[in-house]
């Protein structure tokens, strides 16, 4: 059974690496809110409890897990279903934002229409949450931007009205040598989807659903597979683990070392104790 939400909490962060997309992080038990609209859209993911709300001439209940589709410009309130309350997370693009997600669908322009208000997509729901959590904890520009534009296209492509599919990629092994040249060529360094987008001409959406089906991995981490095998190689050199995160690009060490046992199973330091005892 789930806990009742004793605290109100409503905390915004700004993503910098996505114009400074907003993102509410926010639990409710008493809240109740007016009917208004938010100049862009709100998509949000209910982790706990179930939230109430006016859309589209009629209310509608999101349970844990349901993705919560308000379209901009459109009228809704919101309040609890439950005595417990409901906690979720949500973002706001503008309409703007949506422009570069259609440009990879055919004969697709303008912004997208939700029709349904709630929907239960417990895979996107997933993919939301991992979205959410890389922005409030990672310092990585691409993979930050590289998760949004995967979810974001998938939202459009599984929830939107009227969308066909993708188009057909051009050129993409082409595009995709491009970029992993260009990743080798900075691997230390920052790199934005921008970066990509201009070396290549496609645009950022796009560009990420060619690299992965290339590569079979998106760009950033097929970056962090790339620095962590050099790391690797600077650690059996004797360099200390500190020195070869940072070398490579993790300016973060408990990014560093939390990529590093997804590869090895095992923390830097004790991968470089066990090379050197036997070498």
């Amino acid at each position: 059974m789930s806990l009742a939400l004793t605290k109100e909490q409503a905390e915004y962060r700004f993503i910098p690496e996505l114009d400074n997309l907003p993102l509410l992080n926010a639990q409710f038990k008493k809240q109740c809110f007016s009917r208004h609209a938010h100049e862009g859209y709100c998509i949000g993911v209910i982790e706990q409890g179930a939230q109430r709300f006016y859309r589209s001439g009629g209310n509608h209940i999101a349970s844990e897990n349901c993705i919560i589709l308000v379209n901009a410009d459109q009228i809704h309130d919101g309040q609890t279903a439950t005595e417990q309350g409901w906690r979720y997370r949500a973002i706001y693009p503008l309409e703007s934002m949506f422009n570069e997600v259609l440009s990879q669908f055919a004969n697709q322009t303008g912004s997208p229409l939700f029709k349904d208000p709630v929907v239960s997509d417990r895979d996107l729901a997933r993919q939301f949450r991992t979205f959410f959590s890389l922005a409030n904890t990672e310092t990585n520009s691409l993979e930050i931007q590289s998760i949004y534009y995967q979810v974001m296209s998938q939202l459009v492509l599984r929830h939107a009205s009227g969308i066909v599919s993708p188009l057909k990629a051009q050129k993409d092994k082409k595009a995709a040598r491009q970029i992993c040249d260009y990743i080798m060529a900075n691997l230390h360094n920052s790199i934005t989807t921008e970066e990509l987008s201009q070396l290549t001409g496609l645009n950022p959406f796009y560009l990420i659903r060619v690299f992965q089906k290339t590569m079979g991995l998106p760009p950033h981490a097929w970056q962090n597979q790339k620095r962590l095998l050099k790391a690797t190689d600077l650690l059996k050199s004797g360099l200390s683990a500190t020195e070869s995160g940072i070398a490579v690009g993790f300016n973060d060490q408990s990014h560093f070392n939390r990529h590093f046992v997804r590869m090895w199973g095992t923390t830097p330091g004790r991968f470089q104790k066990a090379w050197m005892a036997q070498n």
